[in-house]
């Protein structure tokens, strides 16, 4: 019997670096996705995937499985291991994805969501071999999902934000309030009706509080205001020499099609981007210059881009 998780990739609006240092963060989900399938088994897990993934991916799986009572490797320091743990199973670990690796779209955050989706089907299985009356296993909250997946992540990013995995789990738009510990506060925030165009360009090595609230409102910025605070945030992200000749370039081509304002999104260097766009006949051809400027500019493209709505 297989058991299936799924996350999905991520656009970080404003607040990426600043998160970190305590303030909000703003983003939603995109269409791509990860999917993870786990068949247990009695044999040591093997990783259907490249060998250059496959130690952080086993030790994150494992991480993810402690959170939910499976017995730990030795690695992970805990001050005393419950006598009433269970071990964890071997098996095939197999993944499936549409999320470019390392692009800035949150494929880190979206295995480790996956993984613990297929987890916490296996240990309501076992631990409830019963089914419900409604002939289901009572599964864990959203909220045990995103901490395990955070506790996962932590493997990939060292002191994760959380807004990754957040992103990943619910896959919608969402503001992200720091706490003094734990993973932040999320607030699910409504559609303002704007169209964006988004995409990746490869890697060299409080914006968001002030839109959410006019969401919150009901009160949706126009793509101009979101535009200009896309422009004014991208600024001093290029002054802390975060972007790359190449975004640069892209998003002018963006600008020059139509696009009201645009930055980059998540670590810098290279990775996702977005821009907003009056209307979503514009949005596409938006889209259709930045595809142009990037294939101008000879980058190895692989065509991961789109329109979305806001």
């Amino acid at each position: 019997m297989a058991f299936i998780g799924s996350g999905g990739a991520k656009l970080i609006l404003f607040g990426e670096h600043a998160v970190v240092h305590g303030h909000p963060a703003l983003g939603l989900g995109l269409p791509g996705q990860l999917t993870v399938r786990w068949t247990p088994g009695n044999k040591q897990l093997e990783l259907a995937c490249h060998e250059e993934y496959q130690p952080s991916l086993r030790l994150a799986f494992e991480r993810i499985a402690g959170h939910f009572g499976f017995d730990r490797p030795a690695w992970i320091e805990e001050p005393a291991k419950p006598a009433n743990k269970q071990a964890l199973p071997g098996g095939l670990l197999e993944f499936d994805s549409d999320i470019p690796v390392s692009a800035g779209l949150g494929s880190s955050g979206a295995v480790c969501v996956a993984m613990a989706r297929a987890v916490a089907d296996y240990e309501a299985t076992v631990s409830s071999p019963d089914k419900t009356a409604h002939g289901k296993h009572a599964l864990p909250e959203d909220a045990e999902i995103w901490a395990a997946a955070h506790d996962g992540e932590r493997v990939f990013h060292g002191r994760p934000s959380g807004v990754d995995t957040g992103l990943a789990l619910w896959q919608r738009l969402c503001l992200f309030a720091p706490q003094p510990a734990g993973l932040p506060s999320v607030s699910f925030l409504p559609r303002a009706g704007i169209d964006l165009v988004y995409g990746t360009v490869p890697r060299e090595a409080s914006c968001a509080a002030n839109v959410a609230a006019a969401l919150l409102e009901n009160t949706s910025p126009a793509a101009s205001s979101l535009g200009s605070l896309a422009n004014a945030a991208m600024g001093i992200l290029s002054k802390l020499g975060l972007s790359t000749p190449a975004m640069d370039a892209v998003l002018a081509a963006g600008l020059a099609a139509g696009a009201t304002g645009g930055k980059l999104s998540g670590g810098g260097a290279g990775g996702a981007f977005w821009l907003a766009c009056p209307t979503g006949l514009e949005a596409a051809r938006i889209q259709a210059s930045v595809i142009e400027e990037a294939h101008r500019l000879g980058l190895p493209y692989d065509a991961f881009t789109g329109c979305t709505t806001i």
